[in-house]
């Protein structure tokens, strides 16, 4: 008995603390796993983003200027998200398709700032804010023409832009749908070289106005050739009567070739 007690004597057990620490060690690592898991579970996926994922797209919508979009700003960034997250599966997923996500922020402002407008087809609100436009400018000059020239100019913009912010954004283009419409309602459809029949009879009508008993018979000569002057160098009455010095020239010739 006692040789049995000396043999195992020195032999040391587990202490509880040192248990415990190998308890505490699994608890841990299955604590991980449980927030790995649950954070798998909340990450981003297509259509239903994380809100970290939510606050990097605010973020960084923040950095740009949208101030362009006025009143519109706050509708267009929801309307932009939504889109991004039914279309890509995270924030990273987007940021990474310059072209796609440049395509949503347009059908974006389509819908939201244009009103879903189309070529050929403009919204309500679009329609609009393009009479509440011609309202500002200056369009005395028209007559009784106005009302007629603003709704070819409308039907021509419709026709050539999508929406009334294309269609502001060429100057150069709508000032030219401004001016057929000019020719067609107000000079008739007059071109150069060939005059309209109603920019033809404002110009006799101008003539007998005048005062030309000085050139005796040739009156009716001189008309004739003064018409045919202006109708050769003017695209209609109205732009020729808007240049006096010009007329002035025409005039002075018909004068020399009557007289020879």
């Amino acid at each position: 008995m006692a040789n049995y007690n000396e043999k195992y004597s020195s032999v040391k057990f587990p202490r509880i603390n040192y248990i415990m620490k190998n308890i505490n060690s699994i608890l841990a690592l299955f604590i991980l796993f449980i927030v790995i898991l649950y954070g798998c579970n909340a990450r981003s996926k297509k259509g239903q983003w994380s809100e970290s994922d939510k606050k990097r797209f605010y973020k960084e919508m923040g950095r740009i200027d949208l101030s362009g979009l006025g009143e519109y700003k706050a509708k267009w960034l929801e309307c932009y998200l939504k889109k991004a997250e039914t279309n890509y599966s995270s924030f990273h997923d987007a940021n990474s398709d310059e072209k796609g996500v440049k395509n949503l922020a347009l059908e974006c402002v389509n819908e939201i700032v244009d009103g879903g407008s189309v070529i050929g087809k403009w919204s309500e609100s679009d329609k609009q804010k393009f009479y509440k436009e011609m309202e500002t400018a200056d369009l005395a000059g028209l007559g009784e023409n106005r009302k007629n020239c603003i709704e070819c100019y409308l039907k021509k913009a419709e026709a050539n832009y999508s929406s009334f912010r294309a269609a502001t954004a060429d100057e150069q283009g709508i000032a030219k749908l401004f001016m057929e419409c000019n020719s067609e309602i107000v000079d008739g459809g007059s071109i150069k070289g060939k005059w309209s029949a109603s920019d033809k009879q404002k110009f006799y009508k101008v003539m007998k106005s005048i005062d030309l008993s000085a050139l005796g018979k040739h009156k009716n000569k001189w008309i004739g050739l003064y018409f045919k002057k202006a109708e050769a160098n003017y695209s209609s009455f109205r732009e020729a009567n808007a240049d006096e010095q010009g007329c002035k020239n025409l005039a002075t010739e018909c004068n020399m070739e009557i007289a020879k």
